[in-house]
């Protein structure tokens, strides 16, 4: 799910983060190290958060193909692993995130920026489309958002709680096959200000970048795949890894294990309107669990997130990492 703006922001994906926290970092950042620079002529101009797209003109993009190698079945009994819930479900869902966040430009560091939020979904299943026939749409609302004022750095909890708020009310909807992968998602409310098209746009990568879908084979304790997913995300080209494992499965439900791998590919970038080149070794590792409940619309999931990004902005080097705690329920 995108620290002022967009860097404790319950929607990033790690993707977003690595793109969007760096443009809510860096004008503070760009002050200590121009403060502090022995050269007068070392300045970066302010990076300011560009909208995704223009108000009329919002459209999630569209989802590159995941690929599933399976590399064993596992034991007996096997079971299918899908998600098959009621048309016309209404389940409500909590994501809950903590956050910390560290930036510096040319090795001066920025303060270390916490942040802890709650958003509170309502998910309602429709019927899929006709080039879906074994899945189902989701509308998925923006119920109610909450920053947790115990775990948020107090300079920014009445900026991030404006900022949260006003994802109140949006909605969108995603076509999913009993697989959990996604076809499309689609917004269902007309977007207005651009930062909140910017916080929205997050969300929807989110639902992109972090599924993992179940193979088409029955599969039982101990079977294992890999995904993989090549995709762009805040204009940073990224390639996923995600390495699966069952440990326990049954008529009803499955759990699952991962690791995942989120490398960018150096090259040029726009930061907010400002030019920069991303730099080798800039990742995202990851590792959780996820809960199938095979007649519930989503699946439940519990992750941890470290990502470690690095760009050059006009001859500036600026890094940043990120530790990220997310946990999504339902019911």
């Amino acid at each position: 799910m995108s620290a002022t703006l967009l860097a404790v922001s319950a929607c990033s994906t790690p993707a977003e983060q690595a793109g969007d926290d760096i443009i809510a970092e860096a004008n503070s950042a760009i002050n200590v190290a121009t403060s502090t620079s022995s050269s007068p002529s070392t300045t970066l101009p302010p990076i300011t958060v560009a909208p995704t797209t223009t108000t009329q003109e919002f459209v999630a993009n569209e989802p590159f193909q995941v690929e599933i190698d399976l590399r064993s079945t596992g034991s007996e009994p096997r079971f299918e692993i899908r998600l098959q819930p009621e048309i016309g479900m209404s389940q409500p869902g909590l994501l809950v995130q903590s956050q910390l966040v560290t930036a510096s430009i040319n090795d001066v560091p920025d303060p270390v920026l916490a942040s802890g939020t709650e958003i509170e979904l309502r998910y309602i299943v429709e019927p899929g489309g006709p080039n879906n026939p074994d899945g189902f749409a989701l509308r998925t609302d923006y119920v109610r958002t909450l920053v947790d004022p115990d775990l948020t750095d107090p300079n920014v909890v009445e900026s991030l709680t404006r900022q949260l708020a006003s994802l109140q009310g949006l909605a969108y909807r995603t076509e999913l096959t009993s697989t959990g992968d996604v076809l499309s998602i689609d917004p269902l409310t007309e977007i207005i200000d651009p930062v909140v098209a910017q916080l929205f746009a997050a969300g929807l990568d989110n639902a992109l970048i972090s599924r993992i879908p179940a193979p088409e084979q029955a599969v039982g304790l101990g079977a294992r795949w890999d995904t993989s997913v090549d995709t762009e995300l805040s204009g940073l080209s990224a390639m996923v890894r995600s390495n699966v494992e069952v440990v326990a499965i049954s008529d009803t439900q499955a759990e699952l294990e991962f690791t995942t791998t989120v490398t960018y590919l150096p090259g040029d970038v726009d930061l907010g309107g400002t030019a920069a080149e991303i730099l080798p070794g800039s990742v995202t590792t990851g590792s959780g669990t996820l809960i199938w409940v095979y007649d519930q619309p989503i699946v439940a999931s519990d992750l941890v997130l470290d990502s470690a990004t690095t760009f050059d902005v006009d001859g500036l080097i600026l890094e940043q990492l990120v530790g990220q705690t997310q946990m999504l329920s339902i019911g």
